[in-house]
């Protein structure tokens, strides 16, 4: 008996799985709009077998040319391609320094470059480009150094748009820097080439608790994964609300905002970001000056960029920490010690009062 309901069970289960997939099917052959991913459309037989009149891909800097090319061909009468090639482009599990011209073309550049498009001056004259210069994001300060990190004073912010600021004194972008500190501002190594810091993490925490308080949303963005791990355990000790701040790398945040965001870029001069520059030729530099660009125009209020100070002055001109030393030296921004920010934490009505010696034991687990 009991076999025998189980046989039916599926049966109808069966059933039910083919119908839905025909519901499926028939509202994707009817709809006037599909919505899906470049996998989906390469790969779920309901999307690729009708064709479309209009192809538009969105965060086309980030996608693989392939998949771009693929979208495309679908397209019974135009494409439209959006995005910022000045942000992250796509992942490859090709080294940067692969030679076979074909995978240089096609696996480690960004439609923009394969279109012939990698400098603002080249979207400016390219036919069929267009480029938007108003933002409504963020405020006139990070208007600022956005444009002087990467778009050479074209991008323009909205005439109509307040940043989402605290009334506490400090202005839209603050250096935090951790020279000083010894071992817990070292950097770290961590699995398959990432780095992390301790001092990172504890100031992440702090920040975030300060402006959770504000119901203010709060983004920790990092270039490395370790970084990244070691922050996140850290907020979950904490018991801080997942809906009201996440950590993630560059890449996880591409596309989305936070009131405030904290850029710990885990760099003390030698690193990654100290070497990134605005320069497609050079595959590395080029990535760690994305992972800053997209980093900085997350925030819709404030930014709290977390380095040493021996980092921004060993920057060179044209290099994203350079542009924020500028800042710094034109009073448009503030620096902030980290030993200072811990002691202001220690008042009442400011952070929480984590010293360097609790962060020393919170994560020394992590390796």
């Amino acid at each position: 008996q009991v076999a025998a309901e189980l046989t039916q069970l599926e049966q109808e289960g069966t059933q039910l799985v083919d119908a839905a997939a025909g519901v499926r099917r028939a509202l994707i052959t009817r709809a006037q709009v599909v919505a899906t991913t470049l996998a989906q459309l390469a790969l779920n037989r309901d999307v690729h077998s009708r064709d479309f009149d209009h192809v538009i891909v969105d965060e086309v800097s980030a996608a693989l040319p392939p998949y771009v090319v693929y979208a495309a061909s679908r397209a019974a009468r135009g494409v439209t391609l959006l995005g910022d090639f000045l942000q992250n482009g796509p992942i490859s599990a090709l080294p940067d320094d692969t030679k076979e011209p074909v995978a240089d073309r096609w696996l480690l550049r960004d439609a923009f470059a394969v279109l012939g498009i990698t400098s603002a001056e080249q979207a400016e004259t390219s036919p069929g480009c267009s480029m938007l210069t108003e933002q409504f994001r963020f405020g006139p300060d990070v208007n600022e150094l956005a444009n002087r990190v990467a778009y050479g004073h074209r991008l323009q912010a909205g005439h109509q748009h307040a940043p989402v600021l605290v009334d506490d004194g400090l202005p839209e972008i603050v250096f935090i820097d951790v020279d000083g500190l010894g071992s817990v501002a070292e950097r770290k190594p961590g699995a398959r080439g990432s780095r992390w810091w301790p001092i990172g993490a504890l100031l992440s925490r702090a920040l975030a608790a300060r402006h959770l308080d504000l119901k203010q949303r709060v983004g920790i963005v990092t270039p490395f994964t370790a970084q990244r791990d070691a922050t996140a355990a850290l907020l979950q000790d904490a018991d801080l609300d997942p809906k009201m701040v996440e950590v993630g790398t560059a890449h996880q945040f591409q596309g989305r905002q936070s009131d405030v965001v904290v850029l710990d870029l885990v760099e003390d001069g030698t690193g990654w970001i100290s070497k990134a520059a605005n320069r497609p030729e050079d595959r590395f530099s080029f990535g760690g000056f994305r992972v800053f660009n997209v980093g900085l125009t997350r925030t819709r209020g404030r930014i709290y960029v977390i380095a040493t100070n021996a980092a921004l002055a060993k920057a060179k001109p044209g290099q994203p920490l350079a542009s924020l030393r500028a800042m710094l030296d034109e009073g448009r921004a503030i620096r902030l010690g980290a030993d200072e920010l811990v002691d202001v934490q220690r008042a009442p009505t400011a952070l929480p009062s984590p010293t360097v010696e609790d962060l020393r034991a919170a994560l020394q687990g992590f390796s």
